[in-house]
């Protein structure tokens, strides 16, 4: 489970962080301080699949080495220096992939009902937040 989502949510802190810093830079303090405490918030979730997968199943538990290092090649595909408006369209995608992976796993069968909820509880929120569903087509 957390081979692909953790990776994700790390690339979501990141790119949010990134915008973060971006509306400050452009004088818009009220999206400055929202996405700060989004940050902090997915965050919080990180540890929590971390924690249900550490105690659920071992296997799904991954290093903090091995997530950085796939967060790193994901963050390489997007542009450096990218305007307010490009940095937005990307966390909107980041947030579509992880919404995606979160209908994945909530829906296999072989879950543990905490990680399910973990998932459930991620995606209500950044549904909450941006108006994304996943997209069950795939």
């Amino acid at each position: 489970m957390n081979k692909d989502l953790i990776p994700s949510l790390l690339v979501l802190y990141f790119k949010a962080k990134d915008l973060h810093y971006a509306y400050l830079a452009v004088g818009r303090k009220g999206d400055h301080a929202f996405m700060d405490r989004y940050t902090d918030g997915i965050m919080d979730f990180i540890d929590s699949i971390q924690e249900v997968a550490n105690r659920a199943v071992y296997s799904d538990y991954m290093s903090g080495a091995d997530i950085l290092r796939i967060a790193s090649e994901r963050m390489g595909k997007f542009k450096q220096n990218a305007s307010v408006d490009e940095q937005e369209r990307e966390l909107s995608e980041i947030i579509a992939e992880c919404l995606d992976l979160c209908d994945k796993y909530a829906r296999e069968q072989n879950r543990a009902t905490g990680t399910v909820n973990v998932l459930n509880g991620i995606s209500e929120k950044l549904q909450q937040l941006y108006g994304f569903q996943p997209n069950n087509s795939k």
